[in-house]
Parts: C-alpha cells; sequence; structure tokens
C-alpha cells in the first residue's frame, strides 16, 4: 500500500527563531499556505519525491533566502512565493511546464530564475520583482495567456522588474500578453523570434530604455501598439 504524504500546515517549534527547514523523504507535496507567512523559516530542502507546492505555499516568507527543489517539481500554485521579499534564486526541473498567477510578484530579493520546461507564465507572475536581471526558460510558447485549458487576460507578468536589462524570448514563443513588461525601465534589449503569433498592447509601455534596433522592423511593424513610440517610429510607423 503507498500513501501520499503532504504537508499541510507548518508549525515551528521555536517562533521567531530561524530555521532551515528540511522535509522528509516520501513528502510528494506542500499543501496550500502550509507556510504562509511563515517568517521564521530561512532556507527549505525539498526531497527528490517532492512533486507538487500549492497555492500561496510560501506567501509572506519574507526572510525565506533559499529553496532547492532537487526533484522534479511538476506543478507550482498561484502566490506560492508571493511576497518571499528575501529570495535570491531558484531553479526548477524540465517537469514544471506552468509558472501561474502571482507566483514571485512582489519577490524582490529575486534575481534569478531557471524553468527549462516552462511553457506558460500566467499574469502578475513576476510582477515587481525589482531585483530580476537573469531569465531563463527554454520551452516558453505564452505571456500571460493563462497555465492549461484556462484562457483568460493575461496581464503584466513582468511588470515593473526595474533592474532587468535583457531577455531573450525563445523560438518556440507565440504570445506575448498585455503589458507583459510595462514600466521595466532599464530593458534596453528584448530578442522576439519571429515565430511570435501575437504581442498584445502595451506590451512594452514604459521601456524607455529599449533600444529599437533590437527590435526586428517587422515585429513593430505587426504589433505597433505593443511598443513606445520611439520603437515604433525607427520602423517607420506612427502611433
Amino acid at each position: 500500500m503507498a500513501y501520499e504524504i503532504i504537508v499541510a500546515k507548518f508549525t515551528p517549534d521555536e517562533p521567531d527563531e530561524r530555521i532551515d527547514a528540511v522535509l522528509p523523504d516520501g513528502v510528494v507535496g506542500v499543501g496550500a499556505k502550509a507556510f504562509r507567512f511563515k517568517g521564521e523559516v530561512r532556507s527549505l530542502r525539498a526531497p527528490q519525491s517532492l512533486i507538487e507546492v500549492g497555492d500561496a505555499a510560501f506567501d509572506g516568507c519574507r526572510n525565506l533566502v533559499q529553496v532547492d527543489f532537487p526533484g522534479d517539481v511538476a506543478m507550482v500554485g498561484k502566490r506560492a512565493f508571493q511576497h518571499c521579499t528575501s529570495l535570491r534564486e531558484i531553479t526548477f526541473a524540465e517537469t514544471l511546464g506552468c509558472i501561474d498567477d502571482a507566483t514571485f510578484q512582489g519577490a524582490t530579493s529575486l534575481f534569478r530564475i531557471v524553468a527549462p520546461g516552462v511553457t506558460e507564465i500566467n499574469r502578475y507572475a513576476f510582477q515587481r520583482c525589482t531585483s530580476l536581471v537573469d531569465v531563463r526558460f527554454g520551452a516558453l510558447k505564452t505571456i500571460g495567456r493563462g497555465c492549461g485549458p484556462r484562457k483568460k487576460s493575461g496581464r503584466r507578468a513582468f511588470a515593473s522588474c526595474t533592474e532587468l536589462e535583457r531577455i531573450e524570448l525563445p523560438s518556440t514563443l507565440k504570445v506575448i500578453g498585455e503589458e507583459a513588461f510595462s514600466g521595466c525601465q532599464a530593458l534596453r534589449e528584448v530578442v522576439i523570434p519571429e515565430s511570435v503569433e501575437e504581442i498584445e498592447p502595451r506590451a512594452f509601455r514604459g521601456c524607455t530604455s529599449l533600444d529599437a534596433a533590437s527590435i526586428p522592423e517587422s515585429i513593430v511593424q505587426r504589433f505597433p501598439e505593443s511598443f513606445t513610440q520611439e520603437v515604433a517610429a525607427r520602423a517607420g510607423v506612427v502611433l
């Protein structure tokens, strides 16, 4: 007989002390809100068996600096790491296919995200990640369109990532959602593949440092309302 072991609620033995949490072998999931607002947790090491992180599982863990997922995590829920203001970097295996609503919203110290298997990034996923500079996705298809069969308005996936200077979007990309990179004031270069089928309005609004030469003219001409006036003008489009 097999059992699924899920952490439903974490309660520290010594409240207010900093804890390096280690989940035991056999744990397959962290339940919704299991560690929510647990300021005591400084780091977390998960076992190889872990495959699921629930909604808001670590929301508000303001002192969480490091998370180690050595196994094949396949699902991370909405707001799972929202407002984890000390979290610096995180890496997922290729088994993770979606980053859902507001997963890292307000994680102001996050500077690196590596998720080679992610195909979908949902709305507000990285909004206000003001230290984010290193973004690595290898199979991305949509930014801001919902995970799985859901299709809803997707907004501000990377909005207000004020330190992000360059992002290379993979050749698999099809859709960039509304205001996806709005307010990314330091963004100078975006590599957009010709495979893109849709860029929604104001996707790059407020990207005042964006080098127009880094965007193919054909892309700008197809989706002029997604870019600033300066970028559009270089491609011969008057907004």
